[in-house]
């Protein structure tokens, strides 16, 4: 077996368990788990195959790790040493650019602006490659060698705007892949550490609400919910907030118009709670929140907010006349495919009720599919199966429906609004600060962005990466019809 060595145009990223390596050279994201990481650092000096899997890295037999070695050869993640360099650029020259779908850049005649978490790239002469970069014709057929350095700088995670796929046909899975996650030490990753030094633990969810530090910035740039995307007056909503519509859905549902004792469980930024206390006129409004950070968020925008647990809610039985939780049910405990913890958040709801009492308990999630895990966020969360949490709430003594979130405010589906990412909106956000403008995260119609593109003198058609799609389909990084609502009532 030949001696290998592991490439040196690797960035490494990690989510959970999970291990990723991000080629700069070709945009390759790859996906392993921490032996394998283990298996990458033994050839960090060049190293013999054979002499390497026998030691059995990361515990990994040796047989196994020899596999793995070749999987990661095909990869270019390890590296045959001293090869000619008319092979190398051979290998370069058969790989087929693709732009990414969301990759953000602005023409400028025949030059690109690329952008990226870190702003932009001026590449000269790089629109033409980049708009015949679909992943059909090879390198060398649409640059030449002394273009290669500029273009693959594009391949890099901050920019993830090209990616050489391997010779062959069709996209791979990683061709539109973005990283939203930092980066973190291989030794840390082999070792079973997390991401980021001082980073909670992604599993301990009240360690991380009670970390959270910024608490504009986990809803402007984390865990963005509908909610706040329709913070603002929206034309999908009838010019109404999200809050507002919930308000009167509520009503139209049995909750009290006025003087009602209401408690919110997990009160974000606030902007629902402020809406509805204005809609409702309650006699009291209190939110109970892990987090401390968003708490005083909560206090910021008038409301009464207090820490608390959404399991043992601090209120007494049957103080309340309606129980509010938006969007949040999601963040608590999920064991063994089964929502444990907004089962218990419905028993809470059962006992605090008054009689005639109504509670909304809404999140992304399906009546009858199992929870799965949301991959793009630094912290786990679960999608709710409503079926169980309506069940629950019968079980109780509670009559219960489910609803599609979208028919309960009234979203109309139908028009056209950007589709983005973590990353590529962070690109879109550098986009207009180029041009000295800010770029709010809401629910953006494709007419609305188009009109905000041209006040920050930006020409629509100059750009690529503007995808859109039926609102209801999905509004930046949302899918709106994926999120449901338990209305579940005591009886008087």
């Amino acid at each position: 077996m030949p001696h290998l060595r592991l490439s040196r145009s690797l960035s490494w990223h990690a989510r959970d368990e999970a291990a990723f390596s991000w080629h700069r050279l070709t945009g390759d994201v790859c996906e392993m788990s921490r032996d394998v990481v283990a298996l990458c650092l033994a050839f960090a000096e060049p190293s013999e195959v054979d002499a390497v899997c026998a030691a059995r890295p990361g515990g990994l037999e040796p047989d196994q790790a020899r596999q793995f070695c070749t999987i990661l050869r095909e990869r270019l993640i390890l590296e045959e040493l001293d090869r000619p360099i008319e092979e190398v650029e051979a290998e370069l020259a058969a790989r087929r650019p693709y732009t990414p779908k969301l990759a953000v850049y602005q023409r400028r005649g025949a030059d690109a602006v690329v952008y990226g978490r870190a702003g932009g790239v001026l590449v000269e002469g790089a629109a033409r490659f980049l708009d015949a970069a679909d992943g059909s014709r090879p390198l060398g057929e649409l640059a030449p060698p002394e273009r290669w350095p500029a273009l693959l700088r594009l391949c890099a995670a901050d920019l993830a705007a090209l990616k050489l796929l391997p010779p062959g046909r069709g996209l791979p899975r990683w061709s539109d892949s973005t990283m939203p996650w930092p980066e973190a030490a291989p030794e840390a990753l082999a070792g079973g550490a997390r991401p980021a030094v001082g980073a909670a633990d992604p599993s301990d969810l009240p360690g991380y609400h009670e970390k959270i530090g910024d608490a504009a910035l986990q809803f402007d740039e984390v865990e963005t919910t509908l909610s706040h995307l329709f913070r603002e007056p929206h034309p999908s909503l009838g010019g109404a907030t999200f809050g507002a519509r919930l308000a009167a859905a509520l009503i139209a549902r049995g909750a009290p118009p006025t003087a009602a004792r209401v408690l919110e469980v997990g009160g974000g930024l606030g902007f629902v709670g402020r809406a509805l206390s204005h809609a409702l006129a309650p006699r009291s409004y209190v939110v109970v929140d892990r987090s401390p950070s968003l708490a005083r968020a909560q206090r910021a925008r008038g409301l009464l907010s207090v820490v608390g647990d959404a399991s043992h809610l601090p209120v007494a039985d049957r103080a309340v006349d309606l129980v509010i939780s938006n969007e949040m049910a999601g963040d608590l405990a999920t064991l063994a495919g089964v929502n444990s913890g907004a089962l218990e958040l419905v028993d809470e709801c059962a006992r605090v009720l008054a009689p005639g009492g109504v509670a909304y308990l809404s999140e992304f999630g399906h009546p009858t599919r199992p929870p799965v895990r949301s991959e793009h966020l630094d912290h786990d969360e679960h999608s709710l199966r409503f079926e169980d949490l309506r069940a629950r709430a019968v079980a109780r003594g509670l009559a219960a429906e489910l609803i599609p979130l979208p028919e309960l405010i009234g979203l109309d589906r139908t028009a056209p609004a950007l589709v983005t990412t973590r990353a590529s909106f962070a690109a879109l956000r550098a986009l207009f600060a180029a041009h000295g403008k800010a770029l709010a995260k809401r629910a953006w119609l494709r007419d609305e962005f188009s009109a905000a593109l041209r006040g920050a003198a930006i020409d629509p058609e100059s750009l690529h990466g503007i995808v859109t799609a039926p609102i209801g389909e999905r509004t930046m990084g949302l899918k709106p019809d994926e999120f449901w609502a338990l209305i579940a009532r005591q009886p008087s």
